[in-house]
Protein backbone atom coordinates (compact mmCIF):
# COMPACT_ATOMS: atom_id res chain seq x y z
CA UNK A 1 0.00 0.00 0.00
CA UNK A 2 1.06 3.52 -0.68
CA UNK A 3 3.44 4.71 2.63
CA UNK A 4 4.16 0.84 3.59
CA UNK A 5 2.76 -0.95 5.87
CA UNK A 6 0.39 -4.31 5.08
CA UNK A 7 -3.77 -4.40 5.05
CA UNK A 8 -4.86 -7.29 6.92
CA UNK A 9 -8.30 -8.50 5.64
CA UNK A 10 -9.23 -11.33 8.33
CA UNK A 11 -8.86 -7.45 10.71
CA UNK A 12 -11.04 -5.60 8.51
CA UNK A 13 -13.96 -8.29 7.84
CA UNK A 14 -13.56 -9.16 11.68
CA UNK A 15 -14.19 -5.16 12.78
CA UNK A 16 -17.33 -5.04 9.84
CA UNK A 17 -18.58 -7.82 11.64
CA UNK A 18 -18.26 -6.61 15.33
CA UNK A 19 -19.65 -3.00 14.30
CA UNK A 20 -22.49 -4.72 12.14
CA UNK A 21 -21.82 -1.25 9.77
CA UNK A 22 -21.01 -1.73 6.01
CA UNK A 23 -20.25 1.46 3.20
CA UNK A 24 -20.86 1.12 -0.28
CA UNK A 25 -17.46 1.46 -1.99
CA UNK A 26 -15.38 0.06 1.15
CA UNK A 27 -13.93 -3.53 1.14
CA UNK A 28 -16.11 -3.78 4.77
CA UNK A 29 -19.57 -3.87 2.51
CA UNK A 30 -19.07 -8.16 2.43
CA UNK A 31 -20.04 -8.10 6.07
CA UNK A 32 -23.22 -9.40 7.03
CA UNK A 33 -25.36 -9.82 9.73
CA UNK A 34 -27.35 -12.97 9.37
CA UNK A 35 -30.73 -13.10 10.80
CA UNK A 36 -33.94 -15.62 11.12
CA UNK A 37 -37.80 -15.41 10.59
CA UNK A 38 -39.61 -13.92 13.61
CA UNK A 39 -42.30 -16.10 15.48
CA UNK A 40 -45.15 -13.55 13.60
CA UNK A 41 -43.69 -14.39 10.10
CA UNK A 42 -43.43 -17.94 10.72
CA UNK A 43 -46.96 -18.20 11.86
CA UNK A 44 -48.78 -15.98 9.50
CA UNK A 45 -46.66 -18.07 6.47
CA UNK A 46 -48.51 -21.29 8.11
CA UNK A 47 -51.46 -19.63 8.05
CA UNK A 48 -51.45 -18.35 4.18
CA UNK A 49 -50.51 -22.54 3.99
CA UNK A 50 -53.26 -23.96 5.47
CA UNK A 51 -56.19 -21.43 3.96
CA UNK A 52 -54.40 -22.27 0.56
CA UNK A 53 -54.60 -26.05 1.83
CA UNK A 54 -58.12 -25.79 2.52
CA UNK A 55 -59.67 -24.33 -0.41
CA UNK A 56 -57.56 -26.71 -2.90
CA UNK A 57 -57.88 -30.15 -0.82
CA UNK A 58 -61.77 -30.76 -1.47
CA UNK A 59 -61.25 -30.04 -5.13
CA UNK A 60 -58.19 -32.34 -5.05
CA UNK A 61 -60.26 -35.38 -3.29
CA UNK A 62 -63.14 -34.54 -5.32
CA UNK A 63 -60.60 -35.24 -8.53
CA UNK A 64 -59.61 -38.64 -7.09
CA UNK A 65 -62.96 -39.68 -6.12
CA UNK A 66 -64.09 -38.80 -9.98
CA UNK A 67 -61.20 -40.84 -10.98
CA UNK A 68 -61.56 -44.16 -8.92
CA UNK A 69 -64.99 -43.78 -9.89
CA UNK A 70 -64.65 -43.77 -13.63
CA UNK A 71 -62.04 -46.89 -13.33
CA UNK A 72 -64.78 -48.70 -11.86
CA UNK A 73 -67.22 -48.49 -13.93
CA UNK A 74 -65.04 -49.21 -16.68
CA UNK A 75 -64.37 -52.21 -15.11
CA UNK A 76 -67.70 -53.37 -14.71
CA UNK A 77 -68.26 -52.16 -18.07
CA UNK A 78 -66.35 -54.64 -19.34
CA UNK A 79 -67.29 -57.32 -16.72
CA UNK A 80 -70.88 -56.79 -17.65
CA UNK A 81 -70.23 -57.03 -21.18
CA UNK A 82 -68.31 -60.22 -20.91
CA UNK A 83 -71.17 -62.00 -19.41
CA UNK A 84 -73.62 -60.43 -21.75
CA UNK A 85 -71.61 -62.05 -24.82
CA UNK A 86 -71.12 -65.45 -23.09
CA UNK A 87 -74.42 -65.51 -22.50
CA UNK A 88 -75.05 -64.65 -25.96
CA UNK A 89 -72.92 -66.85 -26.83
CA UNK A 90 -74.89 -70.19 -25.37
CA UNK A 91 -77.63 -68.82 -28.01
CA UNK A 92 -80.05 -66.74 -25.66
CA UNK A 93 -81.63 -63.89 -26.89
CA UNK A 94 -82.03 -61.32 -24.29
CA UNK A 95 -85.14 -60.30 -26.13
CA UNK A 96 -88.26 -62.14 -25.42
CA UNK A 97 -89.58 -64.40 -27.54
CA UNK A 98 -86.90 -63.09 -29.42
CA UNK A 99 -88.90 -60.34 -30.68
CA UNK A 100 -86.93 -57.23 -31.96
CA UNK A 101 -86.72 -54.38 -33.55
CA UNK A 102 -85.57 -54.04 -37.46
CA UNK A 103 -86.40 -50.24 -38.68
CA UNK A 104 -87.71 -47.61 -37.87
CA UNK A 105 -86.09 -44.65 -35.81
CA UNK A 106 -82.35 -44.68 -35.35
CA UNK A 107 -82.84 -44.97 -31.15
CA UNK A 108 -85.24 -48.21 -31.77
CA UNK A 109 -82.83 -50.46 -34.53
CA UNK A 110 -82.04 -53.83 -32.77
CA UNK A 111 -84.20 -53.28 -29.84
CA UNK A 112 -86.02 -55.66 -28.06
CA UNK A 113 -89.76 -55.28 -29.13
CA UNK A 114 -91.28 -55.64 -25.72
CA UNK A 115 -88.63 -53.46 -24.16
CA UNK A 116 -87.88 -56.46 -21.91
CA UNK A 117 -85.73 -59.32 -20.78
CA UNK A 118 -86.33 -62.75 -21.22
CA UNK A 119 -86.48 -65.21 -17.77
CA UNK A 120 -83.96 -68.12 -19.34
CA UNK A 121 -81.43 -64.90 -20.57
CA UNK A 122 -82.07 -63.46 -16.56
CA UNK A 123 -81.02 -67.01 -15.50
CA UNK A 124 -77.70 -67.40 -17.84
CA UNK A 125 -76.44 -64.22 -17.13
CA UNK A 126 -77.04 -64.19 -13.35
CA UNK A 127 -74.52 -66.73 -13.62
CA UNK A 128 -72.03 -65.89 -15.72
CA UNK A 129 -71.51 -63.16 -13.44
CA UNK A 130 -71.33 -65.14 -10.55
CA UNK A 131 -73.98 -63.27 -8.83
CA UNK A 132 -76.42 -63.69 -5.90
CA UNK A 133 -80.32 -62.25 -6.66
CA UNK A 134 -81.27 -59.78 -4.02
CA UNK A 135 -84.86 -59.37 -5.87
CA UNK A 136 -86.98 -61.09 -8.29
CA UNK A 137 -89.71 -59.67 -9.75
CA UNK A 138 -91.61 -62.83 -10.94
CA UNK A 139 -91.91 -64.50 -7.39
CA UNK A 140 -91.05 -60.90 -5.88
CA UNK A 141 -88.37 -62.45 -3.95
CA UNK A 142 -85.85 -60.75 -1.49
CA UNK A 143 -82.34 -62.70 -0.15
CA UNK A 144 -81.48 -62.56 3.12
CA UNK A 145 -82.48 -59.29 4.98
CA UNK A 146 -78.86 -58.22 4.67
CA UNK A 147 -78.78 -57.90 1.12
CA UNK A 148 -80.75 -55.11 0.67
CA UNK A 149 -81.79 -53.82 -2.59
CA UNK A 150 -84.04 -50.88 -4.06
CA UNK A 151 -86.49 -52.87 -3.78
CA UNK A 152 -86.00 -54.89 -0.66
CA UNK A 153 -85.54 -53.18 2.25
CA UNK A 154 -85.27 -49.64 0.69
CA UNK A 155 -87.22 -46.98 -0.34
CA UNK A 156 -85.08 -44.84 -1.62
CA UNK A 157 -84.99 -44.70 -5.45
CA UNK A 158 -81.95 -44.25 -7.93
CA UNK A 159 -81.88 -40.08 -8.03
CA UNK A 160 -80.52 -38.02 -11.03
CA UNK A 161 -78.02 -35.40 -11.03
CA UNK A 162 -80.84 -32.17 -11.53
CA UNK A 163 -82.48 -31.13 -8.22
CA UNK A 164 -81.34 -34.74 -6.21
CA UNK A 165 -84.85 -36.46 -8.37
CA UNK A 166 -85.50 -40.05 -8.94
CA UNK A 167 -85.86 -41.95 -11.97
CA UNK A 168 -88.99 -44.17 -12.53
CA UNK A 169 -88.62 -47.81 -11.08
CA UNK A 170 -89.54 -50.00 -13.95
CA UNK A 171 -86.40 -49.22 -15.07
CA UNK A 172 -84.49 -51.59 -13.00
CA UNK A 173 -87.46 -53.43 -11.77
CA UNK A 174 -86.95 -57.15 -12.85
CA UNK A 175 -84.08 -58.09 -11.04
CA UNK A 176 -81.45 -56.95 -8.81
CA UNK A 177 -77.87 -59.45 -8.57
CA UNK A 178 -75.13 -59.16 -6.24
CA UNK A 179 -71.81 -59.36 -7.11
CA UNK A 180 -69.60 -60.73 -4.41
CA UNK A 181 -67.50 -57.15 -4.62
CA UNK A 182 -70.53 -55.27 -3.62
CA UNK A 183 -71.44 -53.72 -6.76
CA UNK A 184 -75.48 -54.34 -7.63
CA UNK A 185 -76.43 -55.04 -11.01
CA UNK A 186 -80.63 -54.27 -11.97
CA UNK A 187 -82.37 -55.78 -14.86
CA UNK A 188 -85.25 -53.59 -16.15
CA UNK A 189 -87.60 -53.08 -19.03
CA UNK A 190 -88.87 -49.57 -19.49
CA UNK A 191 -89.67 -47.47 -22.31
CA UNK A 192 -86.91 -47.48 -24.97
CA UNK A 193 -85.36 -50.11 -23.10
CA UNK A 194 -84.47 -52.77 -21.77
CA UNK A 195 -81.89 -51.75 -19.55
CA UNK A 196 -79.17 -53.23 -17.37
CA UNK A 197 -78.13 -50.78 -14.26
CA UNK A 198 -75.28 -51.04 -12.19
CA UNK A 199 -74.63 -49.58 -8.59
CA UNK A 200 -70.77 -49.50 -8.34
CA UNK A 201 -70.85 -49.46 -4.64
CA UNK A 202 -74.34 -50.42 -3.87
CA UNK A 203 -77.68 -50.01 -2.17
CA UNK A 204 -76.54 -49.00 1.19
CA UNK A 205 -73.38 -47.31 0.32
CA UNK A 206 -73.01 -44.07 -2.06
CA UNK A 207 -74.95 -41.25 -3.52
CA UNK A 208 -77.16 -43.49 -5.35
CA UNK A 209 -77.18 -41.28 -8.28
CA UNK A 210 -77.15 -41.27 -11.98
CA UNK A 211 -73.16 -40.09 -12.94
CA UNK A 212 -72.18 -40.68 -9.64
CA UNK A 213 -71.81 -43.97 -8.22
CA UNK A 214 -74.90 -45.45 -10.61
CA UNK A 215 -74.67 -45.91 -14.68
CA UNK A 216 -77.01 -47.36 -17.55
CA UNK A 217 -76.55 -49.56 -20.35
CA UNK A 218 -79.29 -50.50 -23.34
CA UNK A 219 -79.93 -54.00 -24.33
CA UNK A 220 -80.14 -54.63 -27.96
CA UNK A 221 -80.60 -57.96 -29.61
CA UNK A 222 -76.68 -58.48 -29.93
CA UNK A 223 -75.25 -56.19 -27.94
CA UNK A 224 -74.89 -53.68 -24.95
CA UNK A 225 -74.04 -49.49 -25.48
CA UNK A 226 -73.56 -47.10 -22.57
CA UNK A 227 -76.92 -44.60 -22.26
CA UNK A 228 -75.58 -41.26 -24.19
CA UNK A 229 -74.09 -43.43 -27.16
CA UNK A 230 -75.56 -42.47 -30.57
CA UNK A 231 -78.11 -44.64 -31.08
CA UNK A 232 -79.41 -44.92 -27.07
CA UNK A 233 -81.68 -41.77 -27.45
CA UNK A 234 -83.97 -39.77 -28.85
CA UNK A 235 -81.77 -37.14 -30.50
CA UNK A 236 -84.95 -34.93 -31.55
CA UNK A 237 -85.39 -33.93 -28.15
CA UNK A 238 -81.91 -34.54 -26.52
CA UNK A 239 -80.00 -33.18 -29.24
CA UNK A 240 -77.33 -34.84 -31.16
CA UNK A 241 -75.39 -35.19 -28.01
CA UNK A 242 -76.69 -36.12 -24.73
CA UNK A 243 -74.69 -34.46 -22.45
CA UNK A 244 -73.51 -35.41 -19.00
CA UNK A 245 -74.59 -32.69 -16.49
CA UNK A 246 -76.55 -31.39 -13.84
CA UNK A 247 -78.69 -29.10 -16.63
CA UNK A 248 -79.53 -31.51 -18.72
CA UNK A 249 -82.33 -33.87 -19.07
CA UNK A 250 -85.54 -34.73 -16.47
CA UNK A 251 -85.16 -34.31 -12.48
CA UNK A 252 -88.07 -36.26 -11.57
CA UNK A 253 -90.01 -39.54 -12.60
CA UNK A 254 -88.66 -40.02 -15.87
CA UNK A 255 -87.58 -42.53 -18.77
CA UNK A 256 -84.11 -43.35 -18.53
CA UNK A 257 -84.42 -43.19 -22.66
CA UNK A 258 -87.53 -40.89 -21.68
CA UNK A 259 -91.36 -41.53 -22.22
CA UNK A 260 -92.36 -44.20 -25.10
CA UNK A 261 -88.38 -44.00 -25.14
CA UNK A 262 -88.48 -40.83 -27.51
CA UNK A 263 -88.75 -37.91 -24.83
CA UNK A 264 -86.29 -36.49 -22.86
CA UNK A 265 -83.90 -38.70 -20.84
CA UNK A 266 -83.17 -38.52 -17.08
CA UNK A 267 -80.24 -36.13 -16.09
CA UNK A 268 -77.19 -38.32 -15.50
CA UNK A 269 -77.76 -40.89 -17.59
CA UNK A 270 -76.14 -40.04 -20.81
CA UNK A 271 -72.99 -39.92 -18.24
CA UNK A 272 -72.51 -43.40 -18.58
CA UNK A 273 -71.05 -43.14 -22.18
CA UNK A 274 -69.34 -40.16 -21.36
CA UNK A 275 -67.17 -41.34 -18.63
CA UNK A 276 -66.54 -44.30 -20.75
CA UNK A 277 -64.76 -41.71 -23.06
CA UNK A 278 -62.97 -40.41 -20.36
Amino acid sequence: LRGGGTLSLTKGFKACKKINKCYNGDMKHHCYKKQGFTLAEVLITLGIIGVVAALIYPVVISKMDEREMIVHWKKMYSVISQAFNETLAEGISPCKDGAIFNGGRKDRIGMCRNNTLATDFMDEFSKKLNAKIVFDSVNKRCGTKENKSYYCGGGSPIHTLKDNGSVSAYNYGLRTLELNTGEQVMLGQSHGGPFITVDLDGYTNGKNMLGKDVFVMKVYYNTLRAMGAEGTFNEANNGNVCKCGKDYGLASGPYYAGGDGIGEVASGVCCSAYYLSK
